[in-house]
């Protein structure tokens, strides 16, 4: 049987509730047959340490993967997502599947890292709808899922905002890049690969070199340009 967690003890911390899992939207707040295998919430002492005294928003509601269910009221990172150990954000969402509490942001932010991280969002692979991008598109849905949870009824529609909010901010990524170290006029094309962004794969920033140098690109770029 998982044991409870323990409460904030003289701590000068927000206040941390437990709240009633949501039995009825959240799949993970159902009731595990196996209890020994289930894991509940890390030390919450440790978790909301640096967070403020007060804060006006209404609370982060966290879920364990032994379905209990906690809100933080007070401040909540991207930082403290990567602290949760197994906890996943509830994020709620509209008749779309968009989300539409204070927790999307944390998600927004979530979305915008894995637009630039390599191994999900590559660059080499010139277009989104490429066939090659399948995969990855399943790993990103897969790692938003392990940090995030989302009402069942509408998860479909929430996966596709997911990867069309990815897509956007994966092509600003570019945009970016682009602005930033591609410069042929003051540069050699050897130098601008070598100069590379420091967070970008070697191999994906020479691809990604080698697509904007072909001339169906700059034609593409002048015409969008006019």
């Amino acid at each position: 049987m998982a044991t409870r967690p323990r409460r904030i003890r003289n701590l000068n911390l927000p206040q941390v509730e437990d709240v009633e899992p949501a039995k009825d939207e959240h799949d993970n707040s159902v009731e595990n047959d196996n209890n020994e295998n289930v894991q509940g919430p890390p030390d919450i002492d440790g978790l909301l340490a640096r967070m403020p005294r007060y804060h006006p928003r209404s609370p982060i509601k966290i879920i364990w993967p032994n379905g209990e269910v906690r809100q933080v009221l007070g401040d909540f990172t991207i930082s403290n997502l990567l602290q949760l150990e197994g906890g996943k954000v509830i994020v709620g969402t509209d008749e779309n599947g968009v989300p539409n509490e204070r927790s999307a942001s944390i998600l927004g932010q979530h979305l915008g890292q894995i637009a630039e991280k390599p191994s999900l969002a590559p660059l080499h692979i010139q277009r989104w709808d490429n066939a090659l991008f399948k995969t990855h598109k399943e790993q990103m849905i897969k790692d938003v899922e392990e940090k995030f949870e989302f009402p069942r009824s509408t998860i479909q529609l929430t996966r596709d905002w997911i990867l069309m909010t990815v897509n956007n901010r994966w092509r600003a990524y570019k945009s970016k890049l682009k602005k930033q170290y591609f410069n042929p006029e003051e540069r050699s094309l050897d130098e601008i690969i070598k100069g590379k962004p420091p967070t970008v794969n070697e191999h994906q920033w020479r691809a990604l070199v080698g697509f904007w140098c072909q001339e169906a690109h700059k034609k593409l770029c002048a015409t969008n340009s006019r």
